[in-house]
């Protein structure tokens, strides 16, 4: 079993190489649909190295639509989650265990969600969520609260990180409107 060193320097790996894979694809990609997406990322192997579990719960559920992801998240009353991710991203999938393990583990107090933004093939399905959110890079995760961003992390971090960032907002939102103001 790895240590937490071990998994702190596959992070850190992964983070270096997804920023030069997107430094490296940003001319290529400018033409199939102007996003800015890792496609020489390290192996799923890679990050499996890290000590990371699959979920044994349920996976996160993925938006499939701009109306799927309004009615979700511009719409929700608890914070949420949003994973925006590029098929076929290999830091992408080292990132789905950890996503599924938070949608497990909080699905009954907030939502944790995924949403495909650039598919294998390079065209972006939301070009509206792509400039709203200026998300370039891959995986960039969201946290929301009331509508709002609060946190966004591009490039896989560790699980406490968002752990602590998702504990926050949901204390906050459980706080009555003008409490600790």
């Amino acid at each position: 079993m790895a240590n937490a060193t071990d998994a702190h320097h596959t992070l850190l790996v992964l983070r270096i190489i997804t920023t030069l894979g997107a430094l490296a694809c940003i001319g290529s990609l400018a033409m199939a649909g102007g996003c800015a997406s890792s496609s020489s990322s390290p192996s799923p192997s890679l990050a499996a190295s890290s000590g990371a579990t699959p979920s044994s719960g349920d996976t996160a559920p993925t938006l499939k639509d701009e109306a799927e992801f309004k009615s979700t998240v511009t719409e929700s009353d608890s914070p949420v989650l949003v994973d925006f991710y590029k098929g076929g991203c290999p830091a992408c999938i080292a990132l789905e265990p950890t996503i599924n393990r938070l949608h497990d583990q909080y699905k009954d107090r907030m939502v944790v969600t995924r949403f495909m933004l650039v598919t294998p093939y390079f065209a972006v399905t939301s070009k509206e969520i792509q400039q709203r959110y200026n998300i370039v890079l891959f995986p960039t995760v969201i946290l929301f609260d009331h509508h709002q961003e609060v946190k966004r992390w591009v490039t896989p971090h560790e699980e406490s990180e968002y752990r602590q960032a998702m504990d926050e907002a949901l204390r906050a939102a459980s706080q009555p409107a003008g409490a600790g103001k």
